[in-house]
């Protein structure tokens, strides 16, 4: 029995149909797919029967608009069991609130909530790895095995509405538990790529940053863009990407060579006396506009306007021929820049140059306070 109110299947009797029955792409519907499939037509319809035959063009009209409507309403139906997921994760797992919401409810209750804990610079660099670490939770965490039992949930509503099962006879036995559906395909691709396209768009406008797990694009012409760091997120492994600018690629320095010159830099200070107070205090200043105090013979240095000149400053002097490795800073010296309004949060939307001698003077702080504690 089929209820045309709701448009979905009332009798107990579950119908099979094919693991791949439908497409996550709707321009994957052609008239070869509509004749190959059009037996399935009348599971849908209440209208036909199975005796009815294909009788021309129109039947396959009508049953690829019935495909695309379904899949549509598979892709809602994912989406809207996703951001229920991803809120109760941010709840129960996180304790995420919303800064400076007054009511008693302050739980993120929505995906826009959540982006606005997540791109809140006081919140990603309060221990910025644990904060990457629920951000990759997020975008990938959800749907891996273990974590989708909302997934497996959504597609066995729909399928059951609908009155159907999957036709597993053709399959092995070990492969029945493996092989997803059609319909758990299409919530799958549907919720993964809008939180990832969704977080990579807010992480890289907020902090000139994201994560991912796919390895470095090999297109000679956006290979030179992004800097791929390696990170360990939890137990898995991904990456950091960060924007690369023009001058930078025409310097022929890569950002590791110009951290290690940031490196020589306090080495020459420590050697002439300075306390680490001093080499912090003349690094935040630098980056505001100030010039570094003096290290021995060499000259002060006035922060410049443009990426192409700090290459070409004294701070680069000395740049040894190999790349140095880039360190994590630690929880305190975060703590620090933080605590001064020292992160790219503050920073001015898409403007590269402070981004990139943010990275480089923060990466001196992690360095001295190293040099210091040991």
């Amino acid at each position: 029995m089929f209820d045309s109110t709701s448009g979905y299947a009332m009798s107990n009797q579950r119908l099979k149909v094919p693991l791949k029955l439908l497409h996550i792409n709707e321009t994957s519907y052609t008239d070869e797919w509509a004749k190959d499939n059009y037996k399935y037509h009348h599971f849908f319809d209440e209208t036909l029967n199975e005796s009815r035959p294909l009788a021309g063009e129109r039947d396959l009209k009508e049953w690829k608009a019935k495909a695309i409507l379904m899949t549509h309403e598979i892709k809602q139906r994912g989406m809207i069991a996703g951001r229920y997921e991803l809120c109760r994760v941010a709840k129960e797992d996180y304790g995420l609130t919303i800064p400076g919401r007054l009511d008693s409810n302050s739980h993120c209750t929505d995906i826009d909530d959540i982006l606005c804990v997540v791109t809140n610079p006081d919140w990603y660099y309060d221990d910025i790895n644990q904060k990457r670490n629920i951000i990759y939770h997020f975008i990938y965490g959800l749907t891996r095995p273990g974590n989708n039992i909302w997934l497996i949930n959504a597609e066995k509503k729909w399928m059951e509405h609908k009155g159907i099962v999957y036709d597993y006879d053709s399959l092995p036995t070990k492969k029945k538990t493996r092989v997803k559906g059609f319909v758990y395909s299409i919530m799958h691709s549907m919720f993964s790529n809008y939180v990832q396209k969704t977080f990579r768009k807010k992480m890289f406008l907020h902090f000139n940053e994201f994560v991912t797990v796919r390895e470095k694009n090999r297109n000679p012409s956006n290979s030179s863009k992004y800097h791929y760091q390696k990170h360990q997120f939890g137990n898995n492994n991904g990456y950091i990407v960060s924007r690369i600018g023009n001058d930078i690629e025409e310097s022929n320095l890569s950002l590791p060579k110009l951290l290690n010159a940031g490196k020589n830099w306090v080495n020459d200070c420590k050697s002439q006396g300075y306390s680490l107070e001093m080499i912090l205090k003349s690094a935040e200043g630098f980056y505001h506009g100030k010039k570094l105090f003096k290290v021995g013979a060499q000259d002060k240095v006035n922060r410049p306007n443009a990426v192409k000149e700090a290459v070409n400053s004294q701070l680069l002097n000395n740049i040894p021929d190999d790349d140095c490795q880039l360190k994590e800073p630690s929880d305190n010296v975060l703590k620090h820049l933080k605590q001064r309004h020292f992160h790219p949060g503050t920073l001015q939307k898409n403007n590269l140059f402070r981004n990139i001698m943010y990275t480089i003077i923060e990466h001196c702080c992690y360095y001295a306070v190293n040099c210091f504690s040991q």
